[in-house]
């Protein structure tokens, strides 16, 4: 009788052990992606007669001072940004800075089927001291290595002192 309690109960444990280590495992993901240090907000505005695109992008710095700043545009062929190259040297952290945008449509067509679309880039220097300070965070990350792999990744980003690039693409209505 004793035996076969013993079979029964490590029969129960077999069975535990792997929902266990799955639950476990699954708790956390694959990997951390790191915080984005800016965002942005795109207003379309209507058109006016000349059929001209004009819009207007905040920028906010999520984390840090941002620093030497330059925002860039592109677009699908059929649309011509009128707008030069922006700088901006510092973004502190919750400061919003508008950029307003004026494009006009060519008498190119779009073929590949994505439609008419801007895009908006920003070339950067982060706070990397602030951004350190965030992804050390052990509520925010959590599980030790993967919070460990992206501390890593902003010291390695602090050494070779190449400036971040954040884009958005806003297709026109």
């Amino acid at each position: 009788m004793l035996k076969t309690i013993s079979i029964i109960l490590l029969g129960i444990f077999i069975s535990i052990v792997p929902a266990f280590a799955q639950e476990s495992a699954n708790s956390y993901p694959e990997s951390y992606v790191l915080p984005s240090s800016l965002s942005f907000e795109i207003t379309e505005k209507p058109k006016n007669l000349q059929k001209s695109i004009r819009m207007s992008v905040t920028i906010e710095s999520q984390i840090g001072e941002l620093k030497d700043l330059n925002i860039f545009f592109n677009s699908s062929k059929d649309i011509r940004v009128m707008s030069e190259k922006y700088a901006l040297k510092s973004l502190k952290q919750g400061e919003k800075h508008v950029i307003n945008i004026l494009a006009a449509p060519t008498q190119k067509e779009v073929t590949n089927g994505m439609g008419s679309w801007l895009r908006i880039g920003v070339k950067y220097n982060p706070d990397f001291d602030a951004l350190l300070k965030v992804v050390s965070d052990k509520e925010k990350y959590p599980h030790p290595s993967l919070r460990e792999e992206l501390i890593n990744d902003v010291k390695e980003g602090q050494k070779s002192k190449e400036p971040f690039i954040d884009a958005v693409r806003h297709f026109i209505k």
